[in-house]
């Protein structure tokens, strides 16, 4: 979700709300996301080359992931 979409589909009176609360997330999810990787490249017990290409794998997932939901995203219609 974009500031602009968030900023289209609010109020005037929540969008500043709204705005704080998807900037929460995001960093929230960034601080969450590194834990995860570390996780992936020691999984087996010691940090080796095949550990570390299995867990960067997780950044082409999440674009696809993106995508998919960009795709079913559809922008407000003024009537």
């Amino acid at each position: 979700m974009s500031y602009p979409m968030l900023a289209e589909i609010n109020s005037v009176d929540t969008t500043g709300t709204a705005m704080s609360l998807l900037a929460i997330l995001l960093n929230l999810t960034c601080a969450a996301i590194q834990p995860f990787f570390g996780w992936m490249t020691s999984l087996h017990g010691t940090e080796h080359a095949p550990n570390y290409q299995a867990a960067v794998w997780v950044l082409p997932v999440a674009c696809l992931i993106a995508l998919g939901v960009i795709l079913c995203v559809r922008e407000k219609r003024e009537l």
